[in-house]
Formats: structure tokens, C-alpha cells, sequence
């Protein structure tokens, strides 16, 4: 157990750095076994922030029920909202709140999501989008990350 805590201290310290290759790499060299519900969600985390949000939703989507907390909705929603699923996005940081009405990550990514989302009649617009300038304006402006 000491063993994994190292582990999570480092993946905290090389998301503070912005190696997010770094954590991926690090929890893949773990054996299925040794990949808990927490690392399989600091994995998740990491793609999100590699812009790899299929990839984080499929992990997350692995991991069990009994083990999904309001980091692992926030996590789900910041995948969904920049892969253009707002509604769903909406749906999982409201789920969050539920679990933890306080935290501030949470408080600040709802509102991110209600200041960029588009309007219902800009949906279609939103969704169809192809401009990336427009898209890493949003991300850039996007609120403190979540550990």
C-alpha cells in the first residue's frame, strides 16, 4: 500500500507539472490488477487533459458503481462537454454537486459549462463546429483542474 501512495503522490506532482504522459505511462506499466478504481480515474484525468476525452470516458466507464464519487462525474463531465456533449455534461456536474455541494471545482465547472455552452438554438452550430481556434479558446480560459 505504501507503494501505490508514492505512486499518487508522483501522478500529483506530474499533474501539477502538466505530465500527463507521464501518469499514463506510469499506471499502463501496472498490472490490471494493481490498477485500482482511483489510478484507473487519475488515468482517466490525464487523457482528459490530453484532449483524449474517448479515451477518458471509456475509462471511466470501467470503473465500478460502488466506487464512482463526484470526482469521477466531474471527470465524466469535463469529457463529455469537450466532446461537444453539453446536456450530458450538464447532467454529470449537476450528479457531482449531488455528492459534494461545496466543491469548488464542481461550482466552478458548472458554471464554465453554463458561460460556454451554447444557447439551445446554437447547439447544432456548437456541435458541428471544426473550428479549433474557437475550441482552444474555451479550453484555455477553462477553470482550475481538479486532482
Amino acid at each position: 500500500m505504501e507503494e501505490a501512495k508514492t505512486l499518487i503522490e508522483q501522478i500529483a506532482e506530474w499533474h501539477g507539472n502538466d505530465g500527463h504522459h507521464l501518469i499514463v505511462h506510469a499506471i499502463l506499466t501496472l498490472s490490471e490488477t494493481e490498477r485500482t478504481s482511483e489510478l484507473i480515474g487519475l488515468m482517466a484525468r490525464a487523457y482528459n487533459n490530453m484532449n483524449q476525452y474517448a479515451k477518458a470516458e471509456e475509462l471511466l466507464m470501467s470503473i465500478p458503481e460502488v466506487d464512482r464519487g463526484s470526482a469521477w462525474h466531474y471527470r465524466l463531465s469535463y469529457a463529455y462537454f469537450y466532446s461537444k456533449r453539453v446536456e450530458e455534461a450538464r447532467v454529470e456536474i449537476q450528479r457531482a454537486l449531488e455528492i459534494e455541494p461545496d466543491d469548488q471545482f464542481s461550482l466552478d465547472f458548472a458554471a464554465y459549462i453554463e458561460r460556454f455552452a451554447p444557447q439551445k438554438q446554437d447547439k447544432q452550430a456548437f456541435a458541428d463546429t471544426e473550428d479549433v481556434d474557437a475550441m482552444n479558446t474555451i479550453r484555455a480560459s477553462r477553470p482550475k483542474r481538479r486532482m
